[in-house]
């Protein structure tokens, strides 16, 4: 047991968020993610199944930095 956290005894992230949060606000919050992060659509999806790491403010820093970034590179080329 080394390395595990008490507090994060549920692997699929997805679920655990759907029984702290509430369907509609996990539904909602995954829906205003995937709307504006097309990029990483499958990198948020694939994270909510595993821990959901995509709740740490620092990923979503770092996807919605990486996302302006892509979308400006695209409009200059």
């Amino acid at each position: 047991d080394v390395g595990t956290d008490k507090n994060r005894s549920s692997e699929l992230g997805l679920v655990k968020n759907m029984l702290m949060f509430g369907i509609p606000v996990t539904l909602l919050f995954f829906y205003k993610m995937l709307k504006f992060t097309p990029y990483f659509r499958v990198f948020i999806l694939l994270t909510s199944l595993h821990y959901s790491n995509i709740l740490n403010p620092l990923i979503i820093y770092l996807v919605f930095m990486f996302e302006n970034k892509l979308i400006q590179l695209k409009e200059n080329s």
